[in-house]
């Protein structure tokens, strides 16, 4: 079956990017440590480690929140 990203976040109702090159292509963020979730419902999240959230800021496409990694922080707030 050939999927393209909407029809997967219809299927399972979101998307986990973690290459560095489709994390480049679908937030713009161009620093290539990090991850990114983008929700059936429109929530589009980049996280990344605190060496790279400044720059993340910048070049991330428009609708992106730019979270600092953490360990022990859960998402809940931004997934609603």
């Amino acid at each position: 079956m050939d999927m393209n990203y909407k029809d997967l976040m219809c299927e399972v109702g979101g998307i986990w990017i973690t290459d560095p090159y489709n994390l480049r292509y679908y937030t713009g963020f161009r620093g290539g440590e990090g991850f990114a979730l983008i929700t059936e419902k429109g929530s589009k999240v980049l996280i990344t480690d605190s060496r790279y959230t400044e720059a993340a800021e910048k070049e991330c496409y428009d609708g992106f929140i730019v979270e600092k990694f953490c360990a022990h922080r859960r998402l809940d707030h931004i997934l609603k």
